[in-house]
């Protein structure tokens, strides 16, 4: 399950996180936009937990499905002013523009009494440009379903609105990228359904000295940042065998198998995450991306692949994949064995090896001396 919002009496909502670093990120922005009238006003922020007002309104994608023309059109000029107010608002208190980057129309309510926009959901952003805002917005437009008039026709209506406010060129660069990424979103997501997210926590860090999944990292540790960059999972687990890891807001798995590395981890997942594929990702590639994710889903096959992973430098990395469900049997006997590389599952398997656009980003830390150069990267 993704984060939960849950309603309380008075007109509140309670909203709460797998992680650290989105439940940070939306608290900042609520509060920097406190009294603003464009989003809800934030009333408390325990830890991993967000309080705050319940908005008048309704999904936007739900009212433009109903819309007539004129009220479609209504609702893209309204869209095109909560952008305007919002962007200029933060830049007032910031001197910044907040780049929203989980665009959808479920982030946005209509209120049909005040015809205004409200602004939901600010885990993801960072400070950019405004087109970046812009061009995300006429892709979400592009694919909006109404009655009675197209997808493409709301994108020319917000793009009127937009266009004495963004370059030309740039808007439509933007409009552009945001248009590949939801492309790639949509070929991973039917797979990404099917599959749990893993993240693997259960290594004893000998070398380390210290739990490497708990060491600091950003605004979290190395664990919050793997759980943010799995955001797409709505199932998402910690392979880990210590009660300290209880403390985050997934699931924890712990080994069937203890000390025999990640083929246990992966054994247990296999039967116990409820799907029918599983990711794993270790605790310790905090550069490791959302978009990598999705690259690996939209290219593996599901109906011939048992595997799917990815090589970078010259070295494959077995524990950054997707696996099947269907390998348990060969998972077993290998256990069963006492064969306990991972990589040794491969041998007369259906396993995809994708080579890796970004070889950093599988940068992992075994030793301080490793974890400290990372720091100053």
């Amino acid at each position: 399950m993704r984060n939960s919002i849950t309603p309380l009496p008075g007109g509140r909502l309670r909203k709460e996180y797998r992680g650290t670093l989105a439940w940070k990120r939306e608290i900042t922005l609520l509060r920097q936009m406190a009294g603003s009238g464009l989003c809800p006003e934030l009333l408390d922020a325990p830890h991993r937990q967000v309080e705050m007002t319940e908005c008048p309104g309704v999904p936007l994608g739900e009212c433009v499905r109903a819309a007539s023309r004129q009220e479609a059109r209504e609702m893209m000029a309204a869209l095109a002013a909560w952008t305007d107010a919002f962007e200029r608002e933060y830049h007032r208190r910031t001197g910044q523009t907040a780049v929203l980057e989980d665009l959808s129309p479920g982030n946005f309510l209509w209120d049909a009494a005040s015809r205004k926009i409200t602004g939901l959901d600010f885990e993801f952003w960072h400070t950019g440009s405004p087109a970046e805002n812009r061009g995300g917005l006429l892709c979400m437009a592009e694919r909006l379903k109404a009655a009675e008039i197209t997808g493409e026709e709301l994108t020319g209506e917000l793009y009127r609105q937009f266009r004495g406010g963004s370059d030309r060129a740039e808007l439509e660069h933007r409009a552009a990228r945001a248009r590949q990424q939801t492309a790639l979103r949509q070929r991973a997501m039917p797979l990404i359904r099917q599959t749990a997210g893993v993240i693997l926590a259960g290594g004893q860090s000998r070398r380390m000295g210290s739990p490497k999944a708990l060491l600091p990292w950003k605004d979290g540790c190395f664990l919050d940042q793997a759980i943010d960059t799995l955001w797409v999972f709505d199932r998402l687990l910690l392979s880990a065998n210590e009660p300290v890891y209880r403390q985050f807001g997934c699931p924890v798995l712990e080994d069937r198998h203890r000390g025999i590395g990640p083929l246990g981890a992966l054994h247990t997942a296999l039967l116990d995450a409820g799907r029918e594929w599983v990711f794993l990702l270790p605790c310790d590639m905090p550069y490791f991306r959302t978009e990598t994710v999705l690259e690996l889903f939209a290219q593996a096959d599901p109906d011939r692949d048992e595997a799917c992973i990815f090589s970078a430098g010259g070295h494959l990395f077995p524990t950054v994949g997707l696996y099947s469900r269907r390998l348990l049997p060969a998972v077993e006997r290998q256990i069963a064995s006492g064969e306990y590389r991972l990589r040794d599952l491969f041998a007369g398997r259906a396993v995809r090896v994708l080579p890796a656009d970004r070889p950093g980003e599988f940068v992992n830390v075994n030793t301080p001396g490793e974890y400290q150069a990372l720091l100053t990267i």
